[in-house]
């Protein structure tokens, strides 16, 4: 019940942001200055591995993105919470999972952002996921058709095949959901523990898959489509941190555009069915 409770304040901060900003809240925020020199305005570096002009990152991403939630803190009653955020600088993340770029469980980012990124308010938080550390991290997604790095660097049109609501420095007016509200996922389930352990040694243990607001090329917080079905119990890394997931047995909570929340069976047609919903404005004619 907590579950579907969150989801559906969530969702109603995702329209009141839309309320007022006239368009959904991005994936994440990776600002064109930072994508553009590799730091932020602070002076702080933000490149690691690959660096200032690489044609998949152009800089920047890999350092740490402002997620979705940062968004919605004055939406969720957080405003006071977002008004202590230092945009001049990185988010801070206490553990990065990163078997790509990070070894074993660091924190990462700038500490002035840590009382932020280390305060997520309970709604972000399912209760079926035990958390180790309270307030780092976030147990829900949003759908994406697309890595976070495929649409970093200039925005306003993106390299990326982007036929869901969410992408790095995404737009999306709930004009542009043409498959119908009512036919499209907004939020999904992704809990901060993987479900399965092992695949990527020690570095995999516990939380530290979705922090509140951190997110960089994993795309922490975001459900890729195409990277296998969703609660899979899995031999491929990325099937098991880029897709949503849900310790509930069975299945998913899931939360539409409409605002609708409902319970998603494993047993779904993930290919014909489920990513049918995630896309916004591709005609399918069969949604859940």
């Amino acid at each position: 019940m907590q579950c579907t409770n969150n989801m559906k304040q969530l969702a109603l901060a995702m329209q009141n942001y839309h309320d007022v900003h006239k368009k959904l809240p991005p994936y994440a925020t990776l600002f064109d200055s930072v994508a553009n020199t590799g730091k932020f305005s602070s002076g702080e570096s933000c490149c690691h591995s690959w660096p200032v002009g690489h044609p998949a990152t152009n800089g920047g991403l890999y350092c740490g993105m402002w997620g979705w939630a940062t968004n919605l803190l004055p939406f969720i009653e957080a405003a006071a919470l977002y008004d202590k955020i230092d945009f001049t600088r990185s988010p801070y993340v206490d553990r990065v999972n990163d078997p790509y770029y990070h070894s074993g469980q660091k924190e990462h980012g700038a500490v002035e952002n840590k009382e932020v990124c280390m305060g997520a308010p309970p709604a972000f938080r399912c209760p079926s996921v035990a958390q180790d550390v309270i307030g780092s991290q976030k147990d829900y997604g949003v759908p994406m058709t697309c890595m976070a790095e495929s649409a970093c660097g200039t925005i306003v049109n993106p390299g990326a095949i982007n036929w869901s609501c969410f992408w790095t420095n995404s737009w999306i007016p709930l004009s542009g959901v043409v498959d119908g509200t009512s036919n499209t996922f907004l939020i999904l389930e992704q809990a901060s523990k993987k479900l399965t352990s092992g695949v990527l040694g020690v570095s995999d243990a516990g939380e530290g898959w979705n922090p509140f607001i951190f997110c960089n090329h994993l795309t922490q917080g975001g459900h890729i489509w195409g990277h296998g079905g969703f609660n899979v119990a899995s031999n491929d890394p990325a099937i098991n941190y880029r897709t949503a997931r849900s310790f509930h047995p069975g299945g998913i909570n899931t939360a539409k555009v409409d605002g609708s929340v409902f319970f998603v069976s494993d047993t779904v047609d993930e290919h014909n069915v489920f990513d049918g919903t995630i896309t916004r404005a591709r005609g399918e004619t069969t949604h859940l």
